[in-house]
């Protein structure tokens, strides 16, 4: 354009199509035999829009060539249809038995209609998988009581397994701070055995 003009004519217009992907890296921690549901945010750029925008699980985007043993990935349903300046969130549930070694890599893949054979991008789960334990809790964590002589008061504390694995042959008993047995007139008004 001559630099007297004082127009500017448009010589053409073009759009840059982008999907955004959070989080690019996932560590997941998590315990053998327990399913858990992620959520991969996308979001379209300014006049990005994509159809069928979907996660794929596929054993040639994997390290090894192979999808890993013992690891079982489900990706949720895709996104029919997101238009650009949008935001969605692909699932996907992810698993690991009891032949899963405890580190492993698993490669995602964002693709949709628009962009095969190509990916938008990759999303990369660093796994660390290990046995579920029980988890016992309690509640109050103290009791301060008092009674008087010839007379009786009942306290009562809750016990709530909250692990991911059963608890079992549990055995309730009161003793002193020493560790010693605590005198006849404090008792438990419950079994001392707690059968799940």
């Amino acid at each position: 354009v001559h630099p007297d003009r004082t127009d500017k004519p448009v010589h053409g217009r073009f759009v840059i199509n982008k999907v955004s992907i959070t989080p690019a890296i996932l560590n997941l921690n998590a315990p053998k035999n327990y399913t858990n549901t992620v959520n991969i945010r996308v979001q379209t750029g300014d006049g990005t829009s994509v159809s069928n925008l979907h996660l794929e699980y596929a054993a040639e985007d994997q390290l090894a060539g192979e999808k890993p043993t013992g690891i079982h990935l489900t990706p949720g349903q895709p996104i029919a249809q997101l238009d650009g300046k949008k935001t969605a969130y692909l699932p996907f549930t992810i698993w690991a038995d009891n032949t899963a070694d405890q580190t492993d890599k698993v490669v995602l893949k964002v693709k949709s209609a628009d962009s095969a054979p190509e990916a938008w991008g990759t999303v990369t789960i660093n796994t660390n998988f290990s046995q579920a334990k029980p988890v016992l809790s309690f509640s109050p964590n103290h009791v301060e009581t008092g009674v008087a002589h010839d007379d009786a008061v009942t306290e009562t504390v809750t016990l709530k397994n909250k692990g991911l694995a059963d608890m079992h042959d549990v055995q309730l008993s009161l003793l002193n701070s020493s560790g010693t047995e605590a005198p006849d007139w404090v008792y438990l008004s419950t079994t001392t055995g707690i059968k799940n």
